[in-house]
């Protein structure tokens, strides 16, 4: 009796040692697999930041103020302007 008992004991735990030594291997490629989601989601993220950023210079550069303000950052004045001089005290 005690060998068979014996015999079910170890059945039980190399039975129990098997399954976790195959649930090993989908549990990591489950981490790697959220990892790689997370990474993806953060990027998606800062490109769709980039996007809007692209979008609103866009729309402010198709207007003619924006237009004007553009050319004024890069230095390009009208001929007919001269510089403008701060009134002294």
């Amino acid at each position: 009796m005690k060998k068979q008992s014996a015999v079910w004991i170890a059945a039980a735990v190399l039975g129990t040692l098997c399954g976790v030594a195959l649930s090993l291997k989908p549990w990591q490629k489950m981490q790697d697999q959220r990892e790689t989601r997370l990474e993806a989601e953060q990027s998606l993220r800062t490109r769709e930041q980039e996007h809007a950023e692209l979008a609103r210079r866009e729309a402010q550069v198709r207007t003619e103020v924006g237009q004007e303000a553009n050319a004024r950052e890069r230095g390009f004045k009208r001929p007919e302007e001269k510089p403008w001089e701060a009134p002294t005290r």
